[in-house]
């Protein structure tokens, strides 16, 4: 009988979800039964992409960004809700396992789905936040819950390559996984700009309008994967080719036919860009700390392009996007023994 493994992903945007399904299918293959568990659009995408695998709805974490750039006292705000809906997860997690008897549990930055009697894994890059006066209070916080686990996977290499000063921490149970990424890399013609939105609200949505406001002044062959099921202004629809979400394979697609992904400099789209060994212009969540880190880091080794929202320009920043060297694609290498806690 296959040893059932509880698989919790965080909903905040859908990188999460993408990159996880390298390892869900990695489990399968393995022999292994994942169930998975999620809330919100990370859930709907693993519903999509795994609709053989039985899935569970976990409480939301309820996080919104402000509309300003200064994030640090909406976060703040948010802090009881998170530690509630923490609470939460961790006692579905318990009923769960004496109710169905699962093996282990595997958390993709979900700080409350452990269990203290059986083997879990918290999966994050972020051991080490950088949020300027409230760094320490950060890490701190986010130490509290990942210590609870009995392994913590940095999806990096031992060398922090892209991660920087964001995943070092001195914690028992840390291991190096390499990079993660679900995406293929494929031959194609590279003659399009490829936008990839995701993220929370209203953030996601301020940065749509602005880039489809922009790009009406270029001549560029502009495709748009919103990561959204809010509704879309038909203008846009009819001037581009629009996708609210698309699956691995499908975006895998785009993104090696495009010449430039336009996104966020959020970790998991690093790491697909970093793996395909594309050119990509990152605009950071204003105030979002880690990716304001990570765009400016990865700019400094030369690896992007990078410009704060407020600043953009799509004409200029794309030109100066098209001007790096791309970078060489870098194979996916997952340890032979990656479950041997299990």
């Amino acid at each position: 009988m296959a040893k059932r493994i509880l698989f919790g992903v965080l909903n905040w945007g859908l990188g999460h979800a993408s990159r996880s399904g390298l390892l869900i299918r990695r489990l399968v293959s393995e022999g292994f039964e994942p169930v998975l568990a999620s809330d919100g659009l990370a859930l709907e995408y693993l519903r999509r992409e795994f609709p053989n695998l039985e899935s569970r709805e976990l409480p939301p974490y309820e996080v919104r960004y402000s509309k300003g750039s200064n994030q640090w006292p909406k976060l703040l705000a948010a802090l009881p809700s998170l530690a509630k809906a923490a609470a939460k997860e961790k006692a579905l997690v318990e009923y769960w396992f004496e109710a169905d008897g699962f093996e282990g549990v595997i958390s993709d930055n979900r700080l409350g789905f452990y269990h203290k009697a059986r083997p879990s894994v918290y999966i994050s890059h972020q051991l080490a936040p950088q949020a300027g006066i409230f760094t320490a209070v950060a890490k701190r916080l986010h130490a509290s819950y990942y210590t609870n686990f009995n392994e913590i996977w940095v999806p990096d290499t031992p060398l922090s390559t892209l991660s920087g000063k964001l995943s070092k921490a001195k914690v028992g149970g840390l291991r190096y996984i390499g990079p993660l990424s679900a995406l293929k890399p494929k031959e194609g013609k590279q003659n399009k700009i490829l936008v990839v939105l995701s993220g929370p609200e209203p953030q996601r949505s301020i940065l749509e309008a602005d880039i489809l406001n922009q790009a009406e002044a270029l001549k560029e062959d502009l495709v748009v994967v919103r990561g959204t099921n809010l509704a879309c202004d038909s203008r846009y629809q009819k001037s581009y080719k629009i996708y609210d979400f698309l699956g691995a394979e499908d975006l895998s697609k785009l993104i090696n036919e495009a010449k430039l992904v336009i996104s966020r400099s959020g970790y998991s789209s690093i790491m697909d860009y970093y793996h395909l060994g594309k050119r990509a212009l990152l605009v950071p969540t204003p105030g979002q700390s880690e990716q304001e880190y990570l765009a400016k880091s990865l700019m400094k080794k030369g690896y992007f392009h990078a410009v704060a929202q407020k600043d953009l320009d799509l004409e200029r920043d794309i030109e100066k996007s098209l001007a790096y060297p791309e970078l060489e694609a870098q194979p996916i290498v997952l340890a032979d023994d990656l479950f041997r806690l299990f």
